[in-house]
C-alpha cells in the first residue's frame, strides 16, 4: 500500500517537463560553465571539451571552447544564424541554427519542449542514482532520436542535456556553476570582425566541427 501511494503522488513525466518550462520561461539569461562529452559511435571515439555558455534572452548565446592559453573556438547565435568562430586561425563560418543539435539541446531553455513526447529514463547512465531524468522523443521526424535532460524536480533547472541521434551518436552537455540572475552585457554575444567571413559547405556533403554545439545533422 505504501509503495502505491508514492506511486501516486509522484509527479509525472509531463508534469515535471511543464516545470522545467515553466522554469526557464522567467529566466531573461543563463551563464554556466560546461564539460561536453561527443561520442561517436561509428568510430568508437569520444571527446571531452569544456568552456562557458552566456544566453540573453529572447535569442542570443554564445558558447565559448577553452583552449591552453584562452578562447579555443566560440559559437553564437542570434538564434536564426550560428557563427562559428576559430581563434587561432582568425575564421568565421555561419550556418542556419536549424543545421545543427542547437535547437534540441537547449531546448528546455527555448520553450521548445512541446515537441516532445515526454518519460522518465531510470537506467542511471545519466545523472547518477535515483536522479530524475526525463526522456524527450520527437513527435515529429528528426535526426534527433532522444534528447536526455537530468532536471531537480524541484525547481525545473536542468543540470545536464544529452543529445542522441538516430546513429546513436552522443551529445552530453554537464552543466555547472549556473547563473540566472546576473545580467549579462549584449556586447559579450557578439561577432566580431574577421578576415574571412563565409558560409559552411552544406552539411550533406561536409563533415561538421568537433565537437561543437552546432554538429551538422
Amino acid at each position: 500500500m505504501i509503495l502505491v501511494a508514492v506511486a501516486l503522488l509522484a509527479p509525472a513525466p509531463s508534469a515535471v517537463l511543464a516545470t522545467v518550462t515553466q522554469t526557464y520561461a522567467k529566466v531573461k539569461q543563463l551563464r554556466a560553465d560546461f564539460t561536453q562529452t561527443v561520442t561517436n559511435t561509428t568510430f568508437g571515439t569520444k571527446q571531452v571539451t569544456n568552456g562557458t555558455i552566456k544566453v540573453a534572452r529572447p535569442s542570443n548565446l554564445r558558447w565559448d571552447y577553452a583552449g591552453k592559453t584562452g578562447i579555443k573556438e566560440s559559437y553564437i547565435s542570434d538564434g536564426t544564424t550560428l557563427w562559428l568562430i576559430n581563434n587561432p586561425n582568425l575564421t568565421i563560418h555561419q550556418m542556419p541554427v536549424g543545421n545543427s543539435t542547437l535547437p534540441a539541446t537547449l531546448a528546455f531553455l527555448t520553450g521548445n519542449t512541446s515537441a516532445y513526447t515526454a518519460s522518465f529514463n531510470t537506467s542511471g547512465t545519466y545523472g547518477g542514482k535515483g536522479a530524475t531524468v526525463l526522456d524527450l522523443v520527437p513527435k515529429a521526424a528528426s535526426t534527433v532520436a532522444h534528447l536526455l535532460l537530468v532536471v531537480d524536480p524541484a525547481t525545473g533547472q536542468v543540470s545536464e542535456s544529452v543529445v542522441i541521434d538516430s546513429q546513436s551518436n552522443i551529445e552530453d552537455f554537464l552543466f555547472s556553476n549556473t547563473d540566472l540572475t546576473t545580467p549579462i552585457p549584449a556586447a559579450t554575444i557578439t561577432v566580431p570582425a574577421s578576415p574571412s567571413s563565409t558560409p559552411s559547405p552544406s552539411p550533406s556533403s561536409t563533415p561538421s566541427p568537433s565537437p561543437s554545439p552546432a554538429r551538422a545533422r
